[in-house]
């Protein structure tokens, strides 16, 4: 039986909410939340591989189907983390604009 992604939402999302003040800190969790995402997302597509092989004949649909739902979480994450790195960049760029 495939291992639990173990996927937590809150525990995703916490990684893209900032923990420091100001924009680098913004940006540093938002590239956290990046590759926080990225490793769940590896994660689940190997559950789905591997899950497909005919040496694992143990492995349930719903072993599969958690592994789809935690792809698109991870994506979700992803794509959230990758605003708060635009942001992020964007408010930076605002700050050298004004001190300039």
């Amino acid at each position: 039986m495939i291992e639990s992604s173990n996927f937590s939402s809150n525990n995703a999302f916490r990684d893209i909410t900032p923990q420091t003040g100001g924009a680098g800190g913004v940006i540093d969790s938002g590239l956290r939340g990046l590759a926080t995402s990225q490793e769940l997302l590896t994660r689940s597509a190997q559950a789905v591989t591997f899950s497909s092989s005919e040496s694992q004949l143990s492995i349930s649909d719903s072993d599969i189907e958690q592994a789809l739902i935690d792809q698109i979480r991870s994506e979700q994450v992803f794509n959230a983390s990758a605003e708060v790195v635009a942001v992020g960049d964007d408010n930076v760029g605002t700050l050298i604009d004004i001190l300039a």
